[in-house]
């Protein structure tokens, strides 16, 4: 039987405080057996053992909590760079599918907002789970008006919880000796998380945003983003149309290679479009938020997480590839420290390191014409790197700003090695970002 969900903040906060008291813990007690021995050897292996069981605790728990917990885990386990190898893999198995919650939760939930049970409030509503999610889950219905639409009703007591599920998980990852970076640094990054997580707690927010994105969108025929059904929705629970499509994971079984390139292509498109244009965008590019059809158009789901992107952090990123195809490896350190990405009181980082770092990340997407192929090559040289790279983690910090454009381009990334894209997409690329002089379109 499942563990009982932990509904209300009082319930959430003692089992997150249990969670901190445990890790911090354990850290105090290896630290210890660590510094009484003179074996490196025998001591990194000691640590990596250690994160490697805190990796495992904090995945049950979060993984039972769901909510802002679950989604905190989520985030945190694509700032790999910034967290020890056994920690972040066992925490990045938070971004598969998350289990649903019992009907009667459901239920509840929409009883309470609407004054009705599902059954009396539509014609037609599906007691077993569409998808599920860290924050809530989607159940297909039919609306009395006889409109086929999804409807996604947030779990109970997430709202509530979101800012004291984020206090205990800041003090975790600090007493944890997780992150090593400065208290003013992680405070900045937890306040970011906490402003948009309020906001994908609102679901009239993301009824907002999901009416701007369409109109964002409105010339491009090939993106669909579904409408809100306003009268069966409000704060907790909103209502859409029904926009069916193939799953990512299901291409192959349905199109040809080209097809899938074109997808590929519209995707990336639309992301750019976003982020170049309008300055916003959608920042979570979970597999699961995007579909296919075979009229070529690819549906955007889930604009629940929307984060402004200014000039000044896209310029820099452009700064940062400008400087690292010349080889100009002092501008990229200028650029990190500037975006606040590298600590300027911390120690130099030589070139040499972000020459490797190029050759490891970069390298492979200049040669390669398929994202599989490329991120084959990044993964196989990460692997030989990663005890390097992780003796400059004090060098560099979480940065607030970029927090989520890293999330929007390194998730779609991961995506189109899915989706197996075998074309080169770089023209595309470049055809958006850069007019002849140089200069980033629109800017």
């Amino acid at each position: 039987m499942a563990k009982k969900f932990a509904d209300t903040p009082a319930k959430r906060f003692l089992k997150l405080t249990g969670l901190g008291v445990k890790v911090a813990s354990q850290y105090g007690k290896t630290r210890i057996k660590t510094a009484l021995s003179s074996d490196d050897a025998q001591n990194q292996e000691t640590m990596a053992t250690l994160y490697g069981q805190m990796g495992e605790d904090v995945l049950q728990t979060l993984g039972e909590m769901k909510g802002a917990a679950m989604k905190v885990g989520q985030i945190a386990s694509q700032m790999k760079h910034l967290l020890p190898d056994e920690f972040a893999e066992q925490i990045a198995k938070l971004q598969k599918e998350s289990p649903p919650m019992p009907f009667e939760v459901i239920e509840q939930q929409i009883q309470q907002s609407f004054g009705f049970s599902p059954d009396q409030l539509f014609a037609s509503f599906e007691h077993t789970p569409f998808a599920a999610a860290s924050i809530g889950q989607v159940h297909r219905a039919t609306t009395r008006e006889g409109d086929d639409v999804i409807v996604k009703i947030q779990y109970p007591g997430v709202k509530q919880s979101c800012k004291s599920d984020l206090v205990q998980l800041k003090r975790l990852f600090s007493l944890g000796g997780l992150i090593k970076t400065d208290k003013a640094a992680l405070d900045q990054v937890f306040k970011e998380i906490q402003i948009h997580l309020m906001e994908e707690l609102d679901y009239e927010h993301e009824a907002d945003n999901l009416r701007e994105f369409a109109k964002v969108h409105a010339d491009d025929p090939k993106i669909v983003i579904p409408s809100v059904i306003e009268a069966y929705s409000n704060e907790y629970v909103l209502t859409l149309s029904y926009e069916p499509g193939v799953a990512m994971a299901d291409l192959h079984d349905h199109f040809d290679q080209p097809t899938i390139n074109e997808f590929a292509a519209t995707l990336i498109t639309a992301m750019l479009r976003e982020i170049l244009y309008h300055e916003r965008a959608h920042c979570d590019p979970h597999p699961g938020n995007f579909a296919f059809r075979e009229n070529g158009q690819v549906i955007i789901y889930d604009y629940g997480c929307v984060a402004d992107i200014s000039d000044l952090v896209v310029d820099h990123y452009i700064d940062i590839v400008d400087a690292a195809l010349a080889g100009n490896f002092t501008s990229i350190d200028d650029s990190l420290i500037n975006l606040g990405f590298r600590q300027p009181e911390a120690d130099a980082v030589e070139e040499e390191v972000y020459q490797r770092w190029f050759d490891t990340f970069i390298t492979p997407l200049l040669e390669e014409s398929s994202a599989s192929r490329a991120i084959e090559r990044v993964q196989s040289q990460i692997t030989a790197h990663i005890p390097e790279f992780h003796r400059y983690r004090t060098q560099f910090r979480p940065c607030a700003d970029t927090m989520f454009l890293n999330r929007v381009l390194s998730g779609h990334f991961l995506n189109l090695a899915q989706m197996k894209v075998d074309m080169d997409m770089k023209p595309l690329i470049k055809s958006m970002l850069f007019e002849d002089e140089g200069k980033p379109q629109g800017k």
